[in-house]
């Protein structure tokens, strides 16, 4: 007879040593899954992972004193594995199940779910997220606590700490934009270079490489000789490498890629290389807050040869609301730099601000 068992801990192979320890070697592992640990104080800890594993009823030391011939092993784990996938199967169903039952019966319990889950989804949430976030709350909401107030901070620990551009004195930086095409890139970068330019007295300069789109180069180059910046267009990694050596002395360099097609295998050599240079470099992932949350996801795994990045959301004065923002952080770990929301080059960007963000998803400003 099977034992199954599952396990908590704090990291993955810290739950699987407690699976080794208590089941032996041999147990086989039937289902791996991030679980968020009741209570407020939680809320903002990263989530445990809960391991279920399979095993013969027999003990590991049972087993090693009755050898057994190899056709009649080999026989017993093709039987093992088959009632393994049947019992992970299962095992994942009922998950579902409990989940969405739990989440059914305290909604029709308490109508202030119903109202927090509908405000969500109203607000450019789906519904998978806005079961997410409303389960969050569940969990880390105090007794008689106002919901609304308790969703306001599971939204802002969702959306973490902004990281904007930081300059260090006597360092450069290069910020490199990449993203789908009609994103905004070039006019993202033109705000970024003014508000340096204006608020700062730092050197900066401008490269292009996105020689593609018609308009693009004259584009750029009419923002940069309003601001007054070099601006350098480049043609190949090998260019762009030697424009990153000349603007060595320059505390800042921002970088306007193409927007290709990102299945484009020679336009994920093109950043891969650009991203690699010598330099202290940072790439800021710049998408629509227009764009569908499931085009969003294509989106964020279509980059996910980028091991390190931020994202900038843009062009919210033409989303219905900013959902896109939490409902891209709940499956995509990497920290938010700038929002977006005009075409005055001068402004209408700014810092990510989780407060603001929560309190327009929640119909609350």
């Amino acid at each position: 007879m099977a034992v199954i068992r599952s396990y908590i801990a704090e990291t993955k192979k810290e739950a699987f040593d407690k699976v080794k320890l208590d089941l032996g070697c041999d147990a086989v592992i039937i289902s791996t899954r991030k679980i968020r640990r009741k209570g407020f104080a939680n809320i903002f800890k990263k989530p445990a992972f809960e391991v279920t594993a399979v095993s013969d009823s027999d003990t590991p030391q049972k087993r090693a004193d009755k050898p057994q011939a190899a056709p009649e092993r080999d026989r017993r784990i093709e039987t093992l594995e088959k009632k393994i996938t049947q019992v992970s199967d299962t095992v994942g169903k009922i998950y579902q199940n409990i989940d969405w039952l739990k989440l059914k019966q305290i909604t029709e319990a308490d109508p202030r779910i119903q109202k927090l889950y509908d405000t969500l989804v109203g607000n450019g949430i789906s519904p998978d997220g806005a079961d997410k976030l409303t389960g969050m709350v569940l969990e880390a909401a105090a007794e008689d606590e106002d919901l609304t107030e308790a969703m306001t901070r599971v939204i802002v620990g969702v959306l973490g700490e902004p990281s904007p551009i930081s300059l260090n004195p006597g360092k450069r930086k290069v910020v490199l934009f990449a993203g789908p095409t009609g994103v905004g890139k070039t006019t993202t970068l033109a705000k970024i270079a003014a508000g340096f330019a204006l608020k700062q007295n730092i050197k900066i300069a401008i490269i292009t490489e996105d020689t593609y789109r018609i308009g693009a180069v004259e584009q750029l180059r009419i923002y940069a000789d309003i601001l007054g910046l070099p601006m350098h267009v480049v043609y190949s990694p090998e260019e762009f490498l030697k424009k990153i050596e000349e603007t060595s002395d320059f505390d800042l360099v921002l970088v306007d890629t193409a927007g290709k097609n990102t299945d484009d295998t020679e336009y994920r050599k093109t950043i891969r290389s650009m991203v690699k240079c010598p330099a202290d470099i940072e790439v800021h992932l710049v998408i629509s807050a227009a764009t569908s949350a499931a085009n969003t996801v294509k989106i964020i795994d279509s980059y996910s040869y980028l091991n390190d990045y931020k994202i900038l959301f843009t062009k919210l004065d033409e989303a219905k609301s900013p959902g896109l923002i939490p409902e891209t952080k709940l499956f995509a770990s990497k920290p938010l730099s700038y929002v977006t929301y005009g075409q005055n080059a001068a402004s209408d960007i700014s810092e990510a601000n989780p407060a603001e963000i929560a309190k327009t998803v929640l119909g609350l400003t």
